[in-house]
C-alpha cells in the first residue's frame, strides 16, 4: 500500500481537491474504504466513479425507453 500512496501523492500535487462532508458521510466513506482495503481519498474517488457510471447507464436506458 505504501508504493500506492507514494504514487498518488505525486498525482495529488497536480490535482488537489477538498471535499466537505458531514461526519456521518465521512464515517460511511471510511467504513467503505476499510472494507475495500483502501484509504479515504481513493474511496471517495472510486465511489464518485461508480456514481457517475451508474448515472450514465441510467440516463442512456431512460433515453432509449423514452424513444420507444
Amino acid at each position: 500500500m505504501t508504493s500506492q500512496i507514494k504514487s498518488y501523492s505525486v498525482i495529488n500535487k497536480l490535482t488537489d481537491s477538498a471535499v466537505k462532508m458531514s461526519r456521518r458521510l465521512t464515517a460511511d466513506v471510511d467504513a467503505w474504504a476499510e472494507a475495500h482495503d483502501t484509504v479515504r481519498s481513493d474511496a471517495i474517488r472510486r465511489l464518485v466513479e461508480l456514481g457517475v457510471k451508474f448515472y450514465v447507464i441510467r440516463q442512456s436506458r431512460w433515453r432509449r425507453s423514452a424513444r420507444s
